[in-house]
């Protein structure tokens, strides 16, 4: 069912199987099959893998995951905050508030990098 919902999300004829799957998707149809959970983050400790065991929307653009560390001398668990910024293709059905907050997060970045850029070489 996992996998079938997959092909379907990923807009891949679901007639088709892992074996002649895009080869884009063939690596994350072979992770679901594992078993393994999907996202991971670097322990900022001990630097070994992370797990994200679940995690709780914040606003639409914001998550908060809740992590633990996969090495058992560690055994760090820890909260991290994961942040759509901005777009690098857009959406076929986008959001008009969701579109608007993230134009002008990406306006404030390129206003920052201006202002950095401008106070060194006044310096």
């Amino acid at each position: 069912m996992r996998e079938m919902l997959l092909l379907q999300t990923a807009c891949v004829n679901p007639a088709e199987t892992a074996s002649t799957a895009r080869p884009e998707y063939k690596n994350l149809l072979a992770q679901i099959k594992s078993g393994e959970p999907g996202m991971h983050i670097t322990c900022p400790h001990c630097g070994h893998r992370a797990t994200i065991r679940t995690s709780k929307a914040i606003t639409k653009v914001t998550r908060e995951g809740f992590c633990q560390c996969t090495n058992l001398a560690c055994g760090h668990t820890f909260v991290a905050v994961t942040e759509v910024v901005r777009t690098i293709s857009p959406s076929a059905v986008p959001d008009p508030l969701i579109a608007s907050q993230l134009q002008q997060s990406q306006r404030a970045i390129e206003i920052r990098e201006r202002d950095a850029a401008g106070s060194a070489a006044a310096g």
